[in-house]
């Protein structure tokens, strides 16, 4: 007994909107309303694709003709509403929705093959009827059919002549379509634009040409129209679907209306501040990297902990290497084509992961070496005397790595590595310097002897480093710009087990070498591609090459809809002009976005709940193909006080920390303030 009654309950779709619009708040009905809807678009997207027909023993189900009176919803009833009888309704949690068979008295209706539009039609119908809480008697949308078998949309006439008589007297009518007044309609129950927008646009399908026009007369009061004109493609099942899911998982941002011009600006994160949950994490069209980058991670990670992989790939070395894994992924691409993005992304996963990670990026006004260095330096002082909170395994597993340099190094070596590394000084103390070697280190590069030294003193950090069971990520981004004694460094840092074997049978050694280079930077006969090369055959190391290409149609359209909080179909045409200008580069694309919206060129509509802008106009816009000319015309918008400190900053190096910043503004905060908002 206890089974049956908690078994799913099957009930009509009316008896469902009848009691769930009785005993649901308005936002739970409406939540409610949209998961029934998902379950309803899926369910008709799987008899669609079967091309299920009407047949002779009336079994099938005639997906042209279906009705909110077909529609069967599945409810799953808990322990609690047991004792209450199945027509009270008590059964929110929905499991499933089923059409009924096709009844007989349809078999005279016109039949031709499967029509997505027709299924469209019908679904829309279905949703009108649903989320108007089943109060279609008052519609001003009837549908009828024609002698071409295709469903067509009509006002009802006491609506129609109603609208026609309050005209005539001041002015000719305005000539409204059925979609939009559905649109209305339902905007009159209390739904969201998004609603009435999915709604108006399934009913729309078999239009003539479907394909409309968002555009707005200057008499019309109708919201769903702009004063701006965009072509709405025209929808699908799947869109639908898409539409309907956007709505359930994330309503703040698909389903509910937002009124706020300012927090729709903050949703698109398009103006989000570097290193702050930002967009510049958001990668689009990039998901065959990201799981490749995301595999190399688990599989050092892996090792190095002991761990059991599961779906070890065959071609890895560890089974030949013993307690020694490396993987080494080179990104290479144009500039602005999204490298520095999958490398942050790799970099946010493996601290959160608890990696040792070490982050050098290279430029020409800094030494490589230097760079290399500060990434050591950055990584020792997380660790190092401060108040931060460190996590204790992590500390426990710093101090064992201070423990070995302190046994593994003499003193002339750690004098040279802490004038690299100051911060090396801070966490071992114990070993005294020798003075006279001051900057010996940073000069060695030049001679043999001295280049070998400063290889050995890396390998001894890497050794010591890889000792204590914490996987390493080393990142060195763009390598174009890396000299040969960095390159050099690189394969020391792949390479380094066979130098240094001390404690082996402690702990495995686990590496990912992450690099990053423009593909237009590097020739095949440059240092950098030979060295490459030469690691490929390294029995040590995996290495892997992945060619950063620009973004498609699809994922730019994908990235504005998700920007902008609108279906597929609203952003395609904004989408093609985007990836004309912007020859799909992820840089200009979001840059390219900035500057319509700066220019009120693509802005926020409170009448109509949603990001709008005109498409001849958005055409007309011109965007560079030069990263420098726009940064150029970037700086050149800045106000004068700060566009003077930035100069100055300037002058001390390409990296200049908030401290001296305010050092350089001392006395105006208010300057401050500005400095920091345009960084």
């Amino acid at each position: 007994m206890e089974g049956r009654n908690n078994s799913p309950v099957a009930v009509a779709l009316r008896e469902w909107i009848s009691n769930s619009s009785s005993s649901l708040t308005s936002n739970d009905y409406l939540e409610s309303a949209v998961d029934l809807s998902l379950f309803l678009s899926a369910r008709l997207g799987s008899l669609a694709e079967e091309a299920v027909e009407l047949s002779d023993d009336d079994n099938g189900v005639d997906l042209q003709h279906v009705t909110a009176d077909d529609v069967i919803v599945h409810l799953e009833r808990s322990r609690t509403d047991s004792r209450l009888s199945e027509s009270e309704g008590n059964y929110r949690a929905i499991t499933s929705v089923d059409i009924k068979p096709t009844s007989k008295a349809r078999e005279a209706a016109i039949r031709s093959p499967l029509d997505q539009r027709e299924v469209c039609v019908a679904l829309g119908m279905i949703l009108l009827k649903v989320f108007s809480k089943g109060n279609l008697s008052n519609s001003p949308v009837s549908v009828e059919r024609t002698t071409d078998g295709m469903r067509h949309l009509t006002l009802r006439s006491n609506d129609t002549a109603t609208t026609n008589e309050a005209s005539t007297a001041v002015q000719p009518a305005v000539k409204r379509r059925p979609f939009e007044e559905s649109f209305n309609y339902l905007q009159g129950w209390g739904m969201p634009f998004a609603i009435c927008r999915l709604v108006s646009d399934l009913l729309h399908a078999t239009s003539s040409n479907n394909c409309h026009t968002d555009e707005l007369n200057a008499n019309d009061t109708n919201l769903f129209f702009n004063s701006t004109t965009t072509t709405i493609a025209p929808i699908s099942l799947v869109e639908a679907q898409y539409d309907l899911a956007q709505m359930k998982h994330n309503p703040e941002k698909f389903l509910y209306d937002c009124t706020c011009p300012k927090k729709a600006l903050e949703e698109t994160r398009l103006f989000a501040q570097s290193g702050s949950n930002a967009g510049d994490i958001d990668l689009y069209g990039r998901e065959d990297e990201i799981q490749t980058l995301m595999d190399a991670v688990d599989s050092v990670s892996s090792h190095t902990r002991g761990e059991v992989k599961a779906a070890m790939r065959g071609d890895s070395p560890s089974s030949n290497q013993g307690e020694f894994f490396c993987e080494a992924i080179f990104l290479s691409g144009y500039s602005g084509g999204g490298k520095s993005s999958l490398i942050h992304h790799v970099v946010h996963i493996c601290k959160k992961g608890g990696w040792f990670v070490m982050s050098a990026k290279f430029d020409r006004q800094v030494a490589p070496l230097m760079s290399i260095a500060k990434a050591f330096d950055d990584l020792i002082g997380r660790f190092g005397p401060s108040d931060k909170e460190v996590n204790p395994t992590m500390q426990q597993a710093f101090d064992d790595f201070s423990n070995s340099i302190i046994s593994s190094i003499d003193s002339q070596g750690f004098s040279q590595l802490c004038d690299l590394i100051p911060n090396l000084g801070m966490i071992c103390p114990l070993i005294e310097t020798d003075d006279d070697n001051t900057n010996e280190a940073v000069s060695v590069g030049k001679v043999g002897s001295g280049r070998n030294r400063l290889h050995y003193l890396f390998h001894l950090l890497i050794s010591s480093l890889s000792l204590v069971g914490v996987p390493i990520l080393i990142v060195m981004d763009d390598l174009q710009w890396a000299d040969a004694l960095a390159i050099e460094l690189m394969s020391t840092f792949t390479s380094f087990w066979e130098y240094n074997t001390t404690n082996a049978d402690d702990h495995r050694a686990g590496v990912l070498l992450l690099g990053g280079f423009r593909r237009d930077g590097v020739s095949d006969e440059s240092i950098l591609a030979k060295q490459l090369e030469s690691m490929q055959y390294q029995k040590s190391i995996n290495v892997c090459k992945l060619q950063i290409d620009e973004l498609s149609r699809q994922d730019v359209n994908d990235l504005i809809s998700t920007k902008l909080c609108l279906p597929f179909r609203y952003t395609r045409q904004l989408s093609d002009i985007v990836v004309r200008k912007t020859n799909g580069n992820p840089f200009f694309v979001v840059e390219f976005l900035r500057s319509l919206i700066q220019n009120d060129t693509l802005q926020f509509s409170v009448k109509s709940r949603r990001w709008s802008f005109d498409e001849e106009v958005v055409d007309l816009y011109t965007m560079t193909n030069d990263v420098a000319d726009l940064l150029t015309k970037k700086l050149g918008r800045l106000d004068h006080h700060v566009l003077e400190t930035l100069k100055e900053a300037s002058c001390i190096g390409y990296q200049v920390d908030i401290c001296t910043l305010n050092l350089l503004q001392q006395g105006n905060t208010h300057q401050k303030l500005r400095v920091e908002d345009a960084l």
